[in-house]
Parts: structure tokens; C-alpha cells; sequence
């Protein structure tokens, strides 16, 4: 349950951009005796928090605050930053010691990658096209491990794709905010100032904050409501937009319900300079902003637990199914299983097979000896994908094997369609 903090937010909201800034540029707009800024910092841990690798439950406030918070007191860890109106995306953003390494999204993060990427003209981006089945993090960390890019464009790629989330972490006047002192960043590269990454996107962050009555977020998928204004309308003003030839036809960019991520880079176009016609499609009647996440009502219900001690797996699979709306929560011990498992009562299990200590079969047996775990879906997370492994994960008692790496949708799928059968 979130917990609802007295927020100063009404006042926020007519100069959210100028208390944005100010926090980070100099101005001693707030202090810490502000109840709002108490509130940012119990979300984003205080010396009371929680033993280190556990979350605070998640408070309604400010994201300039609770960032300023983590920055002012130089805590590691990550946040995820949810919009309080809906249930789509959030944005995670991670930080330590006062500086900030990296922000995204628990969803959308092909589309946000290769709608950067297609903006600096990198050759990376043909990569992106040809298979993505990993996180943005770990695709530009392994484009500068191989060679493709240096050490200043790897640093070059994190900011702006950090600066680009940030516009929209800061442009919502109010946020349920969750921290965790997990860090789930590996290795970490670049150590960015705050004061530094805002500044130079203020100017947006101002115009994606006027935006919000009618697009609450970029990841966003749009749908057409009007298709007569639509066709005489709004296409007319979009193509008024394109100075390169598209890659799709205008009548039918709407087809698939892109989001606006999706339709920036299919038209080549700046995505606030998207967000302003789509706005006014939206005021109009012409166009509907809808959320996809995949099976929300159902996954909100559901609680995944992930075994696993590789933090990049960890990680990956956090990112995919919160995203979906299911609560995940990893363990990197084996040996800590029964007891958290008995305890937490997850829908379903994600268990890799090597693991120190008590690999995933052993473990597998165990857990089919408990009567509370005997009927619970495990799906096994392997790199093996041999026969003889697929069948002594059968033998031991495993319900489904994925093999590693594995994409978003094989992930959702597979999860859902247990999760489902388990309790029908």
C-alpha cells in the first residue's frame, strides 16, 4: 500500500520546471524541514530504510524531491518512479554517492534506444534492428566491451539516453516513488552531476510538463478515434512535420497502435515535436492514448520470485515482468529458497540451474518435497539447451525451461500462461 504524504505538489504544479532546476542549479528553494521533503526521503531511504538489498514501500511525492533527497545524502541504490494516474511504465533510476548513472523504463526500452540511436546516427543501430535481447544498459556496454564504440561514446550514449528519461521523470508534478539500495548495475560506467544533466533539458522538461493533459508519457501507444479527422486532419499536419521519406505510409502509421517512441523513429522526427500534433489530436477527438503493458489486471494479482545469482539475469528479468505489472522479487542465494519461499507464497518461480552452493535441479527436488511448493509453476532460466538438460529439469520436477538469452515476450508469455493454468 502506498502511503500518501502532506506535498506541497498543487503549488508544483504551476512552477514545477523553475523547482526542478532549482534544486540541482543552486537555488535554496526547499529544506529539509519540509514535510514533502521528509516524505522524498523516506522514499528514497534514510538511515531508517530498510537492510541494505530491500525496498521501502512506495510514497507519493515529488520526483525533483526524492531525487535531490538521494543526491543530497549520496545513497545507492535505484528508484522506480511510477505515474500516480495510471498503471503503465515506470522509470527506474539509478544512483550512488551522489552521482546519477543511468535512467530508463521498465518498458519500451528497444524503441527508446533505437530512437536515440537513429537521432546521433550511430552504426550501433543496425544491431538494435537485427535482434535486441538484452536492456540498453547491457547492448551499449557490449557494443564498447567488443570494440564498436570508445569509452566517450559509451559515456556519450548513457547520457543522452538518461537525459531523455529524465525529461519525463521530471516533467510529472507527483509520482509513487519505491526505493531499493540494490544497485542492479554492472559494471557501473559513468558518474553524472545532476546539476549537469538538467540544465541543458530544462527547456523540455517545461514543454513535456504542458503536455500532460493529454499524453502522461511518451511510452504511450496511440489509437485513432476519428478517422475522418484523422485522414483530413492530422495526417496533413504530420506530414507537414517530415523533411525524410518515412518508413512506413502515413495512412497507415497508426495501424499497429505504435507508441510515440515507436512512431518518432518510423517517421525520423523529433519525438516533442510528435508530442505537440499528437496533443492536439488528442484534445481534438482524433486520437486515444492508450497503455500497454500486457495482462495487468491479472499480473498485479501475482508475485514471481526469481533464483538466480547472476545479477544481469537478475536484473533483466525484474525489468520485463514489472513492466507487465507482476511483483518480482530475486534471490541470488539457493540456500535461501525454502524459507522466503514459504514466506513470500509466489505464483510462479524462475530458477536458473548453475548456481554455487545447490544447483537449480537439486533445489527443484527439494522445493516438489514441500506440500505448499509441490503444485507451484518453476520454470527453469538455463544456458543449456541440450536434450539431456531439458529432460532432468522434467525428472526433477520443473514445469517449463527457457533458455538464456531470452527475449521480453518469450519471458511474458511463458510466465503468464502458467500463471494462468496454475490457477484454473
Amino acid at each position: 500500500m502506498s502511503l500518501i504524504w502532506p506535498d506541497d505538489v498543487g503549488r508544483l504544479s504551476l512552477g514545477h520546471v523553475s523547482v526542478c532546476c532549482a534544486l540541482w542549479l543552486g537555488s535554496p528553494m526547499l529544506n529539509s524541514n519540509d514535510s514533502s521533503f521528509a516524505a522524498a526521503g523516506t522514499a528514497a531511504g534514510t538511515a531508517s530504510s530498510p537492510r541494505p538489498g530491500s525496498a521501502t514501500p512506495g510514497v507519493v511525492t515529488s520526483p525533483p524531491k526524492a531525487l535531490h533527497n538521494v543526491m543530497r545524502r549520496q545513497i545507492s541504490g535505484h528508484l522506480t518512479i511510477r505515474d500516480v494516474n495510471g498503471h503503465g511504465a515506470a522509470w527506474v533510476v539509478y544512483a550512488g554517492q551522489g552521482q546519477l548513472h543511468f535512467v530508463t523504463s521498465t518498458a519500451g526500452e528497444r524503441s527508446r534506444l533505437k530512437y536515440i540511436l537513429q537521432r546521433t546516427r550511430s552504426r550501433l543501430l543496425a544491431q538494435v534492428n537485427s535482434g535486441f535481447q538484452t536492456t540498453a544498459y547491457d547492448f551499449l556496454q557490449r557494443g564498447y566491451e567488443t570494440g564498436q564504440i570508445t569509452q566517450n561514446q559509451l559515456s556519450t550514449f548513457l547520457r543522452l539516453f538518461s537525459q531523455e528519461a529524465l525529461i519525463h521523470v521530471l516533467s510529472m508534478p507527483q509520482a509513487v516513488i519505491q526505493f531499493d539500495r540494490d544497485m542492479n548495475l554492472d559494471p557501473i560506467s559513468v558518474f553524472m552531476p545532476l546539476k549537469e544533466l538538467i540544465s541543458p533539458i530544462a527547456t523540455q522538461i517545461g514543454a513535456w510538463q504542458r503536455l500532460r493533459p493529454e499524453i502522461s508519457s511518451p511510452l504511450q501507444h496511440l489509437e485513432i478515434l476519428d478517422r475522418n479527422g484523422f485522414d483530413q486532419d492530422w495526417i496533413h499536419q504530420l506530414g507537414s512535420l517530415i523533411t525524410e521519406p518515412p518508413r512506413v505510409s502515413l495512412a497507415n502509421v497508426l495501424e499497429d497502435q505504435p507508441s510515440l517512441y515507436q512512431l518518432a523513429y518510423r517517421l525520423k522526427l523529433d519525438i516533442l515535436q510528435l508530442a505537440k500534433i499528437t496533443a492536439r489530436g488528442v484534445e481534438s477527438g482524433i486520437l486515444g492514448m492508450v497503455i500497454r503493458t500486457g495482462n495487468e489486471a491479472q499480473a498485479a494479482k501475482e508475485t514471481v520470485i526469481c533464483i538466480d545469482d547472476s545479477v544481469t539475469v537478475q536484473r533483466n528479468v525484474k525489468l520485463i515482468l514489472e513492466a507487465a505489472g507482476y511483483r518480482v522479487l530475486g534471490l541470488t542465494n539457493p540456500l535461501q529458497a525454502l524459507s522466503s519461499l514459504a514466506k513470500e507464497k509466489p505464483s510462479l518461480i524462475l530458477m536458473d540451474i548453475s548456481m554455487p552452493n545447490l544447483d537449480g535441479y537439486e533445489l527443484c527436488r527439494l522445493l516438489r518435497q514441500s506440500a505448499l511448493l509441490k503444485d507451484m509453476p518453476i520454470v527453469m532460466l538455463t544456458g543449456r539447451d541440450g536434450f539431456i538438460d531439458k529432460v532432468r529439469a522434467k525428472v526433477a520436477g520443473s514445469t517449463d525451461y527457457i533458455t538464456k538469452p531470452f527475449d521480453a515476450q518469450t519471458l511474458m508469455e511463458t510466465v503468464a500462461k502458467h500463471i494462468r493454468a496454475a490457477s484454473s
